[in-house]
């Protein structure tokens, strides 16, 4: 259940199977929970990832961790991110929910956070905007999560899709070290029955999209401008990207941004605005999160949520 008192906990769906992005990121503010529990992160204190294995917590060094496997039963909660206006204290405040992976809120960095500085309010109404993400999400989870944000009675959702959930199998891209290689890999159709088995989970929850009956902005998670512009991987981006164009169900209710946000957005360089190709910067979540904010704003002011 989500909670508020100082964080947001996502709740964990399916075993979580991670989807091998968390590539070069400093430090891990992530946690997760036994069978039964509900796990939230102090910010205040050391971060630490607790196992899936009860009573057994491993502290995280606050160090560059580069990570390209799936961390079974890991899941990252970010505190809410809400906007104090003068209104608050006569509206009702417009809830809404970013769900997604890390590229959404990690460590320092939170999409979520970065967007109020540039959209407090829609129609007078202060925005209660929070990040309810996991790490390694794939889509049952992010269904999931969208079901339980339709059960807290949000207003409206803002959902990040991750390319890899189209092809996904657990270990067969365990022989690459190369980040880059590796996440190649992950993004390769791996057999037509994997493919197909993907393609049943994506078309699950786009049912849970249409069924949640909010506004819902659904986007392709953002990749850097190096990634993109590698011939090996580039490709397959874009191959995705025309996978979830074909997802748009035309409702006036669903967004759906096909193409990568950052082709379109402004710098979008590793080192700078990404730390690597899927994971943003401080500086990168501004660049994005101003371009978010004009295209989800227009898309909210169009819909209206006066009450």
């Amino acid at each position: 259940m989500l909670t508020r008192s100082g964080n947001v906990t996502a709740p964990r769906g399916r075993a979580a199977l991670a989807l091998a992005l968390v590539l070069a990121v400093v430090g891990a503010a992530a946690c997760g929970a036994s069978d039964g529990q509900v796990a939230v992160v102090d910010t205040s204190v050391t971060p630490v990832i607790v196992t899936s294995v009860p009573d057994t917590v491993v502290a995280v060094a606050p160090e560059a961790v580069e990570s390209v496997e799936p961390v079974e039963g890991i899941t990252t909660v970010d505190r809410p991110a809400i906007a104090t206006t003068e209104a608050e204290r006569v509206d009702v405040p417009l809830r809404v929910d970013w769900i997604g992976g890390s590229d959404v809120a990690l460590n320092e960095v939170s999409l979520p956070d970065a967007f109020l500085q540039h959209r407090s309010d829609v129609d007078g109404r202060p925005l209660d905007l929070r990040a309810r993400t996991q790490i390694g999400a794939l889509a049952p989870d992010v269904e999931a999560m969208i079901r339980a944000a339709v059960a807290d009675r949000v207003e409206a959702l803002i959902v990040s899709f991750n390319p890899v959930w189209l092809h996904f199998l657990e270990g067969s891209c365990d022989a690459l070290t190369v980040p880059r290689d590796r996440y190649r890999c992950l993004l390769t159709p791996q057999s037509a029955e994997i493919t197909a088995e993907r393609q049943a989970e994506i078309d699950s929850l786009m049912r849970a999209i249409v069924l949640a009956d909010v506004p819902v902005y659904l986007y392709m998670q953002p990749h850097s401008a190096d990634v993109m512009a590698d011939p090996a991987v580039g490709q397959l981006i874009t191959d995705a990207e025309q996978r979830l164009a074909a997802l748009d169900p035309g409702l006036p209710t669903i967004i759906v941004r096909a193409r990568n946000i950052t082709r379109d957005a402004g710098p979008a360089r590793e080192g700078t605005e990404f730390h690597d190709m899927v994971h943003l910067t401080p500086a990168g979540a501004t660049v994005l999160s101003t371009w978010l904010a004009a295209d989800v704003g227009a898309f909210w002011d169009r819909l209206g949520f006066a009450r």
